[in-house]
């Protein structure tokens, strides 16, 4: 007997808590039609979006990215965008508005859609039509070996002569690219290499007017300066023993020419008063001397014209005039003598003079070389800045010469074809069949399964009725004493058995059906 649960407060979840277990096949047989009819809208439905989708012609070619030819340890390429990079930079140029438009007139593309729509949505057409697939190396994820060029097109033959101008257009793109590329990078090197060398004439040039400014207080001049200031000491201790000597010698000769200055200054002798002539002579000056010298050759020719040379007077005069000339005689020695004196005190003197300037240029020059060996540490922290500095400026310059010059290298190689490059490994297919509209009707199909299946759930879950004695036993806990069997007449048979064969003949023209419209549609792409 078949009970219904006319309680509203039982929840579809309570009733089967403690029930029978779930049978998939037995719901799927009662809910068959709420699984085939979605299937079946659904597959019709796809179909005819399918039917109504123009026939579009999928042209492929593949290119390879073949490694520098040289390997890198010689020459170092100075383009190192990736592949991913350079794909997307060159497809944004390719499929640009004015390339898209030049492509869209050299081939007369889109002439229907041209005539009744703007040009910026033929480009957008034809633009989501292009596609760049990247292929990677097996195994490795990250490693790029190549791309795809797919374009779609309801003429075949003409989706094959447009992948082929892709196709050259990329490779000509990353030549012209890649070799303007390396010719910008050896510009900007060359460019900073000419900053870098007027930095460091720059440096070079701090440091030489450094140098010159500070000649003789520099580090590497300290060992110099220690020298020379010995040096100068020991000329300084030379200079003042010979200047000792010499005022010694000029006390010497000061007390001479004093001694004879006492001397001459006791002869004060009085003319008129007659004196012997050796004491006269001794206290008498030169020219006193020479004076009365000349008194006695007088009166001595006078007396020789009155008298003989025997006279006595003559005699007198004559030995008054030898003692006086042995006095004039002495006395010119003693002038010579006191002459000889000044001018040797007078050469001392200007010798002391001389050692005296000499003494105080040492002492100014010892000063200086003092002065220099302080500033040695102050002048060696900042030459070291100096240095730093230039030397930083060398080492930069030398990097950005080596630079240079492996971009120049690698420009070169660039120029001869011989570094990484595009190579049309497989050229555009020539489709045979259109694609896209299999796609779609799977695609509906999918979708009337997920509908079906759905739809099932939705009417289980809201379905109260109790269908099995189990399922009674479970909801109200008490035992089933009997069951009574399903019990129908003759004409409720035989309506029964013409449902199940419309049915079935139902079903069988569903799937005829499905199966033409999948070989339709797979026949014609």
């Amino acid at each position: 007997m078949i009970e219904k649960d006319d309680d509203p407060d039982l929840e579809y979840g309570e009733r089967r808590q403690g029930g029978s277990p779930f049978d998939p096949l037995e719901t799927l047989r009662r809910r068959r039609w709420c699984l085939l009819a979605p299937l079946f809208v659904c597959g019709l439905a796809g179909f005819a979006v399918a039917h109504l989708l123009p026939l579009l012609y999928k042209s492929t070619a593949f290119i390879i990215v073949e490694q520098q030819k040289i390997p890198e340890q010689y020459v170092t390429p100075n383009v190192l965008m990736t592949l991913q990079r350079r794909l997307d930079s060159m497809t944004q140029q390719i499929l640009s508005r004015t390339r898209l438009q030049r492509f869209i007139e050299d081939f007369n593309l889109y002439g229907a859609e041209r005539r009744r729509e703007p040009m910026d949505d033929v480009i957008d057409t034809m633009r989501g039509r292009v596609a760049v697939e990247l292929v990677q190396t097996p195994g490795r994820q990250a490693e790029m070996i190549g791309f795809r060029i797919h374009f779609s097109d309801i003429d075949r033959y003409r989706a094959q002569q447009v992948t082929n101008e892709l196709t050259s257009l990329f490779i000509e793109l990353d030549s012209r690219e890649r070799t303007e590329q390396s010719h910008r990078t050896t510009a900007f090197l060359e460019s900073q290499l000419q900053e870098a060398q007027k930095a460091l004439s720059g440096e070079e040039e701090n440091v030489r007017a450094y140098k010159m400014e500070h000649l003789g207080e520099l580090p590497e001049q300290q060992q110099s300066n220690l020298q020379l200031l010995s040096s100068l000491e020991a000329q300084l201790q030379a200079s003042t023993a010979a200047l000792d000597r010499t005022e010694q010698q000029q006390a010497y000769l000061e007390s001479m020419r004093a001694q004879q200055d006492v001397v001459s200054s006791l002869a004060k002798p009085d003319p008129e008063t007659p004196a012997p002539a050796a004491g006269y002579a001794a206290q008498n000056s030169l020219a006193l001397a020479e004076s009365a010298l000349g008194n006695l050759w007088s009166q001595l020719h006078e007396a020789a014209g009155r008298l003989t040379d025997r006279h006595p007077d003559v005699i007198a005069i004559k030995k008054e005039i030898a003692d006086w000339e042995a006095s004039v005689r002495r006395l010119k020695a003693e002038r010579t003598a006191s002459s000889d004196t000044a001018s040797r005190l007078k050469a001392i003197q200007i010798e002391i003079a001389n050692e005296k300037r000499e003494s105080a240029s040492l002492r100014e020059r010892i000063g200086q070389v003092q002065l220099r060996l302080g500033q040695t540490p102050v002048r060696e922290a900042e030459l070291a800045e100096l240095t730093r500095r230039h030397d930083n400026a060398k080492m930069h310059f030398q990097s950005l010469l080596e630079k240079k010059l492996g971009s120049e290298l690698a420009s070169n190689l660039e120029e001869r074809q011989a570094g990484e490059q595009f190579r049309l490994l497989d050229p555009a297919s020539l489709p045979k069949r259109p694609e896209g509209r299999s796609k779609v009707v799977g695609i509906g199909w999918v979708l009337g399964a997920v509908a079906g299946a759905a739809l099932i759930a939705l009417r289980e879950w809201m379905d109260r009725t109790v269908r099995r004695a189990a399922d009674l036993a479970a909801y109200r806990h008490v035992p089933v004493l009997a069951r009574i069997p399903t019990m129908r007449s003759a004409g409720e048979d035989k309506r029964r058995r013409r449902g199940l064969r419309l049915e079935a003949a139902a079903i069988a023209l569903m799937i005829l059906l499905s199966l033409g419209t999948g070989a339709h549609v797979y026949l014609r792409g």
